[in-house]
């Protein structure tokens, strides 16, 4: 039985993603073909890409996303290695330093982007340079990927995740009759339900029209928050 075009791009983002981690760890992308890396043929994986690429198969789009992490394009083993004996300069190694800090903070991100002041301070330095045409064109189909967007501010960032997470509770409920627990909806920013319940609650920065916020009101009922410790947190954010 054949997959779905829809399972291919699945799959070929697992492993891409999977490709991010080997490069974060190795710094570079230089996979033996037998390479066996978290469970997965990585190798293999890299050769195919490799094939496409010079098959005139691969989209430029995986190219470019490729590309981005370090991917050695040359056919043959012999040219990789003597491309790795040549000594880099000092300019190389400055460029592949600040590659592979972008990648780490790239890779973390989806992890931990609210509660994380570091990552927070990289997200607003990326969508500054996207604003100013100063991104490569590769990063910011990487950023885009992570639905970060051109002209927007941090603050316009959090406020779309926001009102995307205010809508996933209220089709929750509609659909369930009950108030959803962590498990049941995707959590947006590394925010938990109860951080999320004290930010509508409290309708901060005015994300809640006055209908929206009657209908989070009456919502709300179902489900207490207790941590006041937790809600003293979010209030000082």
């Amino acid at each position: 039985m054949r997959c779905t075009e829809e399972q291919l791009e699945r799959k070929w983002q697992q492993y891409f993603t999977i490709s991010m981690q080997y490069y974060i760890e190795f710094s570079n992308l230089d996979v033996p073909y037998d390479k066996v890396y978290n469970k997965v043929f990585l190798g293999h994986w890299i050769s195919r890409q490799r094939v496409l690429y010079h098959q005139g198969k691969l989209p430029e789009e995986k190219i470019n996303a490729l590309h981005s992490i370090g991917m050695i394009w040359a056919k043959h083993r012999k040219t990789r290695q003597k491309k790795s004996m040549l000594k880099p300069s000092k300019k190389d190694k400055m460029v592949e330093k600040e590659r592979q800090e972008w990648m780490k903070y790239y890779y973390q991100f989806k992890e931990s982007c609210f509660q994380n002041a570091e990552l927070k301070k990289w997200l607003e330095s990326q969508l500054v340079l996207m604003n100013q045409g100063k991104l490569s064109p590769e990063r910011e189909r990487l950023l885009v990927r992570k639905g970060i967007y051109k002209t927007e501010t941090y603050y316009q960032f959090v406020r779309k995740m926001a009102r995307k997470m205010f809508r996933n509770i209220v089709l929750y409920y509609k659909d369930h009759h009950t108030f959803p627990l962590d498990e049941d909806i995707p959590m947006c920013l590394d925010k938990t339900l109860d951080e999320w319940c004290i930010y509508f609650d409290c309708n901060m920065n005015g994300i809640l029209s006055d209908k929206e916020y009657y209908v989070w009101k009456k919502i709300v009922k179902k489900r207490v928050v207790s941590n006041v410790k937790l809600k003293e947190k979010v209030l000082k954010k």
